[in-house]
């Protein structure tokens, strides 16, 4: 998929200040899409988790298995989360999603505003400059924060609907950030998904705590 994106309209870019988010669908790359997850999988050390085995992504990780590397590039400690930061300057993956969303990010935020995309590690060597955390605000916005798996559970009639669940999890993180690019590399059900986006919410968390972010 070599074909530049077409620039954002005047009225997606005012959609984007009024709600705090865009959603773009079909815009990446089929095949980064397949390595992407062929490097996932190729990182699960995970004695639960099977590729080939649905099921054993269902209602989260046995404690056992909540594991984690001493740096945290390869992290599985939450009860439904997998997060694989050694992929945050992946080669494939930056070509993926933010060298791919740069102009449209430019265009949001202003050329010579955005640090540039950089390829730090590759499928041979993940970390060639040592150990350390990688993938946070903290390293410059340079790289991505990973490959990161929540994985799916199944609802209990009398459990909390998505929606209420995001409601009562939502927060800031303590990195300040102007702009975060999120891409799904796999086809996700509806209902689905990680990530749950409110209209209007970045004005809400803004307004409640204003020195603690810096939003766009």
């Amino acid at each position: 998929m070599n074909t530049a994106l077409t620039p954002l309209s005047t009225e997606e870019i005012q959609q984007f200040i009024t709600n705090g988010f865009l959603v773009k669908r079909n815009i990446l790359d089929p095949k980064l899409c397949a390595a992407a997850r062929d490097r996932l999988w190729a990182g699960n050390t995970s004695s639960h988790l099977r590729r080939d085995d649905p099921q054993t992504w269902l209602n989260g990780l046995p404690e056992a298995d909540r594991q984690s590397t001493p740096d945290g590039m390869n992290d599985r400690t939450g009860d439904h989360g997998w997060r694989l930061r050694e992929l945050s300057g992946d080669e494939d993956l930056i070509n993926l999603l933010p060298r791919r969303v740069f102009p449209w990010i430019e265009q949001l935020l202003g050329k010579g505003e955005v640090v540039i995309p950089e390829v730090s590690s590759s499928a041979a060597d993940p970390d060639p400059r040592g150990s350390r955390l990688r993938g946070w605000p903290v390293w410059g916005g340079k790289e991505l924060r990973g490959m990161y798996c929540v994985l799916p559970r199944e609802r209990k009639s009398d459990s909390p609907s998505l929606a209420d669940a995001a409601r009562a999890g939502a927060h800031i993180d303590p990195e300040p950030m102007h702009l975060v690019a999120i891409g799904y590399v796999d086809k996700v059900p509806k209902d689905g998904g990680g990530i749950a986006l409110f209209p209007g919410s970045h004005r809400l968390l803004y307004e409640a705590e204003p020195d603690s972010v810096d939003l766009a």
